[in-house]
């Protein structure tokens, strides 16, 4: 596993649970590959030289009412340049955010601690449907 340094906003002990995430917004390039599988997003950057990866906490990306703190949501981020397969660590911005078009909260990741020019939502797992009421007999 390969975490790079992160900065957090607001900061890095933050904390909200879980279940007010609607999910991740991943502030790549333009032009960038991102493919998920649950937690995991692999990414490649235009023109395919640099590929990379980052990976959410298994225990925050499933649903629950649990608080977590921002400095302890990633468990890899980094980054490879070909033909090395060597993981370089990946520094990145973490932050609480709030998308002002549709009041939902996502947790926004920004590799290398800048903006991208395309925005990739990923929806986080939902509440179980009997979560707040139990069904009706």
């Amino acid at each position: 596993m390969t975490l790079g340094v992160g900065t957090f906003f607001p900061q890095g002990q933050f904390a909200a649970p879980r279940s007010y995430y609607y999910g991740v917004w991943l502030s790549f390039d333009t032009g960038s590959v991102v493919n998920w599988t649950d937690n995991r997003a692999d990414f490649q950057a235009p023109g395919g030289v640099v590929t990379g990866a980052v990976v959410f906490h298994e225990r925050f990306w499933e649903w629950s009412s649990n608080k977590w703190t921002l400095d302890h949501m990633l468990v890899e981020s980094w980054y490879a340049v070909a033909p090395s397969p060597t993981e370089i660590p990946l520094p990145y911005n973490l932050q609480f955010y709030t998308e002002p078009s549709l009041t939902r909260t996502y947790l926004l990741y920004e590799p290398f601690g800048a903006p991208g020019s395309a925005a990739f939502k990923h929806a986080m797992p939902p509440a179980p449907p009997d979560y707040w009421m139990p069904p009706f007999p």
